[in-house]
Formats: structure tokens, C-alpha cells, sequence
């Protein structure tokens, strides 16, 4: 009977699969001229983690791979990468301990009584036979942020003393252990500037000083913070009393104290800066600044800082819990819910002025032409009488826009398109705005701010800026504008003209839209609304200066009102009886004679 093979014979050893079809292998049935080029394979040496996470990707599939220039992937094969890249900081921990060649920051009193009792107790134990060197004994030091709590030793006879504190305590009252005065008196300049605690710690380790833990330096800066807060409320208070005081020797008897006042808003971020990025409101943190327009120095007499930032609320978030600020358990930096309007002036100017509301009223208040802040204001400190004032700036603005909306007929501005047309159209939209307020600062100097004189006067120089423009300067000049003497030499330059053109072709439609845009500024109830000269510059300088202490680049959540009030404080005090008093108020003061005190003069 023959043998029949069984399935078993499928499986063959390694040896017995020679002839199978290999990679490359051709049919029979294909072209014998065309041969399969595969790519070489490159093997490369072990690479360190370092490199080897720099070079290697990784697709959706999770395969690794590498890529050439063009960007295709790579037939090189990597081993599994080795130990990292030994780092240069590496080199210095583990390198033996030179810690007593740091620096340290130490009172020279308190070093000199260290060393001298020392010095005393050394020899008495001894009964001075010891001829060893007291040196500090760095494995006892104990560091308190800036300052240090130290030991002295004895390298012959093993003598340890005590630790000395080599630095100044706070001066307050209540329990607990005191800070250190460098601790304390280092957060008011951080305070007062654009960096923060990281920063800092950064540059004292660049110096070679051990810095403080940034949790300690944050604690203290918080502390810092909120006295800085009071320090400044108190201050606006007295400088209130200050402004009344003025006031009261110029007023009749028997009359109530008022005042003139301006007020503007800044925002940590610009609230255009969203358009079309974002549906909200790209600001978080707002302040609003009131200053009195009394006096030349105009110091401000009244802030509102809101804020919807909260550190707090966003940890909880990130667990899974709901939360609104500012109603939630434990401590909330915030004093705006999420969903308020950040823009909102009325509310601001209105919680600004909720701590004048008793002893302060305002008469006259400048603000912004599209501010809703005067609402704010006048339901705090307002009177019956309570007015409000345009910012002759902002008022210029809106009168060069109003000029550039304005149709005006086709030939009324030299071009041959209308492109060019509208260059000539923005150029003297420009010219019209200087002039109107060229005219109404040489009439307030003329006329001495009289204001029947002046709107008088504005009467006639309507028809005289429409006559210039019109190619008719002369007499109409000469009689009634201040600003175009109407003669050759004296004439008002048109800079907004081609060099062979000198007036504008405008007809009646044209002179009379053009009478309706000089009287938005020269007109009777706008000249009474910029009566006093008053503007919103000092309050817009104000802001800028807060850039220093609240930059648009870096948040700070907590400590924003401390950074607005403490920058405050300096711009009413002056910077150096600032410091001075901030000093003083956290229990830290500038020693007297020392050269820090002559430093800040």
C-alpha cells in the first residue's frame, strides 16, 4: 500500500524554504530588463535621548520615522537612544560644595555684635588658650528669604555659639514670628515695577545669592500688597481734605464746596484687540482714575480697580466644580463675575467715586466723548447743577471723522480719481481741525477764557475759515480770525493742496455741510462745553505710567489693586517720600543719614 503524504509536510524547517520566492525575485512573465532598486538601508550610531527626541517623529499610527529635507520619511534605522546629554548645570551640583564663596546679604551691626560676644565666650570657655578661627558653621545656617540666621564655630577646639538673627525685624504688633525688613521692603520695589517674584529670584541667583523660595517671597509679596491698598486709600483721603481745604478759601460762605474733576478708564488689554478673534470681551482687569482739575499739580483723588481674574476659582474648575466668582468659598482675587461687562464706565466711574460720596461733590467732570462714565459720577457725587465736559482732543478726533464722513460734491478737491480725491479730503479733514483749535486757543488767551467774548468771536471766524478755503482770504481774515492774518507772510499755509492749486472749488451745498463741520467744534454749545480748557491728559498720562507696574504682557491676578494703588501713591507723593512712607507703613523704615536714604533723592 503506498505511502500517502500527510499535512505535516506543510510545515518546513529553514533549510527546506531555500527556494522559496525572495524580495526582488521576478516572474517569469515579466520584462527581464526591468530590475526593483530598493533604497539602502542606513543604520546609525546610538544617539543620545536628547538628539534622538529632536530627530525622531512619530505618526498617527504611533510608528516612528525620521525625514530628509524634503520632508519624506527616511529609510534610516536607529538604535534605542542611550543616557541623556550631561547638562552644564550637572557639572556644578555635583561638583564638591563651595557655599561659603556665595554671597549673603547681612546687617554690619548685627555681624559686628555677632562676632564680638562670640569672641568674649570663646576665651572665657577656653580660658584663652585656643588660638583656633571662629568661621560660620554652614551646616547650622538657617536662611529667612533674604537674610540669614548664623552660627559661628571654632576649627581647633569645636566651640559652637548660638545663632544670631543678622537682620532687622518688622516693627508691628500681634503674635507670630517677625519678617525680616529686606523681605518686606524688596516686595514694595517689585510692587513698583514690571517684574515679578520668578525674576527676581532669577537675578539674585545670577548674582551668586541664594534666593528666597518662591512661595515665601509670594506670601510676603500678598502681604505687602494689601498694605500698600490701605496705605493709598488713606492717602486719596487726605488728599481729598487737601482739595476741600483749597477750595473752601475761594468760596463764599455759606455756598457748598464743589469741584472740577476728570476721569478715564485703561484696560489691561485694548477691548478692539478681540475683533474677530474672540466673541468676549479680550480685557480682564480694568481701572478707572479720577483726578481733580483744581489745582496745577491735578493728583488723583479717586480709583476703581476691577478684576476677573481669580487663581482659586481656576484650580476648582480644573476639578470638576462649579464655581462663580466672586461668591465662592476661600479667598477670590476677582470682584467681576466672568460675565460682566469689562467695558462698562458708568460702573466703573461709580464705584470710583463711592469713597469721595461723603465728603466730595463734583460740579464739572471732563471725560471722553463716547464715555457713559458722567451717569457713573453724577449718581455718587453729583449735584443738580452737575456738568459734563468735553475733552477738546476727543473732540478734535470726532470732528476730523465727521469731516471725513461727509459728502462733498466731486470737484471740490483736485484728483483725477477718487482715490486721490480722498487723499486731499483726509488732508483737509486734518487742516480744518488744526485750524478750529488754533482759533480757540488764541481766542481763550485773548479774551482771557470769557466766554461770551469768545462765542462771539468763533461767530465771525466761521465765515472767515470758509472764505479762506474758498480761495478769498483777505479782509474777512484780517478782521475776524486769529489764526490767518490775511496778508502775504501771515496767511494760513494750505499744506493739504497741490503746489499749483491754492482753494477749494466748493459750491453752496459744499460750504454749508463745511459751516455744519467747523461748528461741531466752534459751535455756541460745544464752545460752552470746553469752556474751562479742561482735558482728560492727565488721567491719560496716568495710565500710560500704570505700564510700569500692570504691563499689558504680564497678569497678576491677586496683587493688581496693590500694583494700581502703590503707582498712585507715588505720582501724589512723589517717588521718593513714597518710598519713604511705604517703608514705614509695612514696619520696615529707611534708616535715617544712610546712604539709601541719600540714594533716593
Amino acid at each position: 500500500m503506498p505511502k500517502v503524504k500527510t499535512q505535516r509536510a506543510m510545515g518546513r524547517t529553514r533549510r527546506q524554504r531555500k527556494g522559496d520566492f525572495k524580495v526582488g525575485h521576478l516572474y517569469h512573465r515579466q520584462h527581464r530588463a526591468t530590475k526593483t532598486v530598493t533604497q539602502p538601508v542606513q543604520y546609525c550610531p546610538r544617539l543620545s535621548q536628547d538628539l534622538y527626541d529632536d530627530i525622531v517623529r512619530c505618526d498617527r499610527n504611533g510608528i516612528l520615522y525620521t525625514e530628509n529635507v524634503e520632508g519624506e520619511s527616511t529609510n534610516l534605522r536607529l538604535l534605542r537612544p542611550g543616557k541623556p546629554d550631561e547638562q552644564t548645570i550637572d557639572t556644578l551640583i555635583q561638583a564638591p560644595s563651595e557655599e561659603m564663596n556665595t554671597y549673603r546679604l547681612f546687617q554690619p551691626s548685627k555681624v559686628e555684635s555677632m562676632f564680638n560676644q562670640c569672641f568674649k565666650k570663646h576665651s572665657a570657655v577656653n580660658n584663652f588658650r585656643c588660638t583656633g578661627d571662629l568661621t560660620f558653621d554652614s551646616k547650622s545656617e538657617q536662611q529667612w528669604g533674604l537674610c540669614w540666621r548664623e552660627k559661628l564655630k571654632c576649627d581647633t577646639c569645636g566651640y559652637l555659639s548660638k545663632s544670631f538673627n543678622l537682620y532687622s525685624e518688622e516693627v508691628r504688633q500681634g503674635p507670630g514670628r517677625r519678617a525680616a525688613g529686606p523681605n518686606r521692603g524688596i516686595q514694595v520695589g517689585l510692587l513698583q515695577s514690571s517684574i515679578g517674584n520668578t525674576a527676581m529670584r532669577h537675578i539674585l541667583n545670577t548674582a551668586n545669592i541664594p534666593a528666597p523660595s518662591f512661595n515665601a517671597m509670594q506670601k510676603s509679596t500678598n502681604q505687602v500688597s494689601a498694605k500698600l491698598t490701605d496705605l493709598n486709600k488713606t492717602d486719596l483721603r487726605e488728599q481729598r481734605a487737601r482739595l476741600r481745604a483749597i477750595k473752601k478759601m475761594a468760596t463764599v460762605p455759606g455756598d457748598a464746596i464743589t469741584i472740577r474733576a476728570e476721569g478715564d478708564g485703561r484696560f489691561n488689554n485694548p477691548l478692539w484687540s478681540g475683533a474677530g478673534r474672540t466673541p468676549f470681551q479680550p480685557a480682564t482687569q480694568i481701572t478707572y482714575t479720577i483726578c481733580e482739575n483744581e489745582t496745577k499739580s491735578k493728583r488723583v483723588i479717586g480709583v476703581y480697580t476691577g478684576n476677573k481674574l481669580c487663581r482659586k476659582a481656576m484650580k476648582l474648575r480644573s476639578k470638576g466644580q462649579t464655581v462663580r466668582c466672586p461668591d465662592h468659598e476661600g479667598y477670590c482675587s476677582a470682584n467681576l463675575s466672568e460675565d460682566a461687562t469689562i467695558g462698562d464706565e458708568r460702573l466703573a466711574a461709580r464705584e470710583a467715586c463711592r469713597d469721595m460720596s461723603q465728603d466730595t461733590k463734583i460740579k464739572y467732570f471732563t471725560s471722553d466723548g463716547d464715555s457713559q462714565a458722567f451717569a457713573g459720577v453724577l449718581s455718587q457725587v453729583g449735584t443738580e447743577t452737575t456738568e459734563n465736559l468735553r475733552d477738546p482732543r476727543h473732540l478734535a478726533g470726532c470732528q476730523r471723522r465727521l469731516i471725513e464722513r461727509t459728502t462733498f460734491s466731486r470737484n471740490m478737491f483736485p484728483g483725477k480719481t477718487a482715490l486721490h480725491r480722498e487723499k486731499f479730503k483726509k488732508r483737509f479733514a486734518r487742516d480744518v481741525v488744526t485750524r478750529c483749535t488754533t482759533e480757540i486757543r488764541l481766542a481763550h488767551a485773548k479774551f482771557n477764557g470769557d466766554i461770551t467774548k469768545i462765542k462771539r468771536q468763533m461767530t465771525y471766524a466761521t465765515d472767515a475759515i470758509i472764505a479762506c478755503y474758498g480761495g478769498h482770504c483777505g479782509l474777512m481774515c484780517q478782521l475776524h480770525s486769529m489764526a490767518c492774518g490775511g496778508v502775504d507772510g501771515k496767511k494760513w499755509r494750505k499744506d493739504y493742496l497741490p503746489e499749483k492749486s491754492n482753494a477749494l472749488k466748493m459750491s453752496e451745498s459744499d460750504e454749508k455741510k463745511l459751516r455744519d463741520c467747523i461748528a461741531y467744534q466752534l459751535g455756541a454749545e460745544n464752545l460752552m462745553k470746553t469752556r474751562f480748557a479742561t482735558s482728560t491728559q492727565k488721567t491719560e498720562a496716568i495710565n500710560r505710567s500704570y505700564v510700569k507696574v500692570n504691563p499689558k504682557s504680564v497678569t497678576c491676578a491677586r496683587n493688581f489693586p496693590g500694583r494700581i494703588h502703590g503707582a498712585i501713591h507715588s505720582l501724589n507723593r512723589g517717588l521718593a517720600n513714597s518710598d519713604v512712607l511705604k517703608c514705614a507703613a509695612i514696619g520696615c523704615p529707611i534708616f535715617k543719614g544712610s546712604r539709601v536714604a541719600r540714594s533716593l533723592c
